[in-house]
């Protein structure tokens, strides 16, 4: 089963869903900004576990040192409805978590170019996703940016090919990418510079709530379409 529905991806956080619309995109690159422990991995987890709990396949590329899969695996069993010891240990898992993560197929990405050939890689082996996540794209380049064309060039070449695989098919695609805090006060940006920012049809901006709000609590900025922009805060799940 490669897709669920023609709408926008849910992301199963109401609020967040719809500050977008109704979710992700088709045929669109959304992007989340934020600073360290803002929540960027778990709302790429809890999107990944949504889609395929939904029945739809996702290909998430991942370029940290391990892939949280007992994270995954217990968002996906939120999504299904089950309590959360089925997500592993010792009952095991149920039929329908076992056939949700094998609908999320993972990658890993050490730079920009291995990020691209493994994409391109699972879409002419006939795949069909209707989610593709990249967490981080800023780690992705992190071996390719000097600050000059050249790395400016391969952030544009990376946008592309999400674009590109995401128009065709049509599919989300989800990228993370940290913030930089410029001096003087002024507002903190995406920090993989010109090459990548006009790519994003989308920009999610992610921050902790204020101390007032619930602990887990994030608060989202929607900077690009679809809409006018807004904010809202929610929980994040496992965060």
């Amino acid at each position: 089963m490669a897709q669920a529905g023609k709408g926008p991806t849910s992301l199963s956080l109401p609020r967040l869903d719809a500050l977008l619309s109704g979710g992700l995109r088709r045929a669109t690159l959304t992007e989340l900004v934020g600073a360290p422990s803002t929540g960027k991995t778990t709302l790429c987890l809890a999107a990944a576990a949504a889609a395929a709990a939904r029945g739809a396949t996702v290909f998430f590329l991942h370029t940290g040192a391990a892939f949280p899969a007992p994270r995954l695996a217990a968002l996906a069993a939120a999504a299904l409805g089950e309590p959360p010891q089925r997500a592993g240990g010792g009952g095991g898992l149920s039929p329908a978590l076992e056939a949700a993560l094998e609908r999320v197929t993972v990658a890993p990405a050490a730079d920009a170019r291995s990020a691209v050939a493994a994409l391109d890689a699972h879409l002419a082996a006939g795949h069909r996703p209707a989610l593709i996540v990249l967490d981080s794209a800023a780690t992705a380049l992190d071996a390719d940016l000097g600050g000059g064309p050249a790395g400016a060039g391969v952030a544009h070449a990376l946008a592309r090919s999400l674009k590109r695989a995401a128009a065709f098919l049509p599919a989300a695609a989800l990228a993370t990418v940290h913030e930089l805090r410029p001096a003087g006060g002024r507002s903190p940006t995406p920090a993989l510079g010109r090459g990548w920012r006009p790519q994003a049809g989308a920009r999610v901006a992610l921050a902790r709530a204020p101390a007032r709000a619930a602990p887990r609590a994030r608060a989202a900025v929607v900077l690009a379409g679809p809409g006018s922009g807004g904010a809202a805060v929610f929980e994040l799940p496992w965060s």
